[in-house]
C-alpha cells in the first residue's frame, strides 16, 4: 500500500501514518522525545587510585543491568536525526547519596551509531585541570557526621549540537572520587522504613530541528 498523502507525487504520510523524509521541520520544532527511567538501586565506586584526572573509562553507566521493575539503564539510542543540523536537548535527574565517600561526579557520554567508543560530551571548563571542572555534575561529600538518611538529586540540562547525520546513543555515567561507594536512588541507610526516602532517576532526550 502506498502513502496515504502526497504532495507533488512525494509521500508526506506513509501507510502507517508516519511522516516521511520529505517533511521539513521548522527550526526549534521538537521532532521526537525519548526517556528512560531507572527505578532500582545501584552502588557505584571508583575502585582504583585517585591520582590526576579520573579517566572516562572508569565511569559506570547509571542503571547498569536494570530490567523489568528496576526500569532501564540511563542510556538512549535515538533514531537517525532528521538532518545534521538537529540538536539534542538532554535533561537528567539522578538521585543518590554519598555518605563518607568523597566527591561524586556524573558525565554525559555519546556514541555515534556504535562506530566509536563512548565519548564524553564537551565540557565548558575542560581546560582547567581538576576533576571538579572536568565533569558536567560534581558534588562534594556529605562527611562522616552527616545524616545517613539524606538523599540528593543531581539535575542536568544540556543542549548538544552533534552536527552529524548518524544516530546517537547518549548515556549518563557516574563515579566516586574515593574507593568507597555511593548509592543511586536511595539513602545510605537504605532499609525499608518510613524515615528513609527513595528516588527514581531519569534521562530525557528531545531531538530539536536545527
Amino acid at each position: 500500500m502506498t502513502g496515504i498523502f502526497k504532495i507533488n507525487n512525494n509521500e508526506i504520510i506513509d501507510s502507517a501514518g508516519n511522516l516521511t523524509s520529505y517533511v521539513g521541520f521548522p527550526a526549534g520544532h521538537v521532532v521526537k522525545t525519548y526517556q528512560n527511567v531507572f527505578k532500582g538501586t545501584q552502588s557505584i565506586a571508583r575502585g582504583n587510585g585517585n591520582a590526576g584526572q579520573i579517566p572516562d573509562s572508569d565511569f559506570i553507566l547509571v542503571g547498569t543491568g536494570a530490567s523489568g521493575t528496576s526500569g532501564s539503564p540511563l542510556s538512549i539510542t535515538c533514531d537517525t536525526p532528521v538532518s545534521n543540523s538537529s540538536k539534542y536537548l538532554i535533561t537528567a535527574c539522578v538521585y543518590f547519596s554519598n555518605q563518607n565517600n568523597g566527591s561524586t561526579f556524573f558525565r554525559l557520554f555519546y556514541n555515534n551509531s556504535g562506530v566509536s567508543s563512548d565519548t564524553r560530551l564537551p565540557d565548558l571548563n575542560e581546560t582547567i585541570l581538576s576533576n571538579q571542572t572536568a565533569v558536567h555534575l560534581g558534588y562534594g561529600h556529605q562527611g562522616s557526621n552527616q545524616d545517613v538518611h539524606t538523599i540528593r538529586n543531581a539535575n542536568m540540562t544540556y543542549l548538544w549540537s552533534p552536527s552529524s547525520s548518524l544516530a546517537q546513543t547518549i548515556s549518563i555515567k557516574g563515579i566516586s572520587y574515593q574507593t568507597s561507594a555511593f548509592i543511586i536512588n536511595t539513602t545510605d541507610n537504605s532499609g525499608d522504613a518510613n524515615y528513609n526516602s527513595r528516588g527514581i532517576s531519569t534521562l530525557t532526550i528531545q531531538e530539536i530541528a536545527g
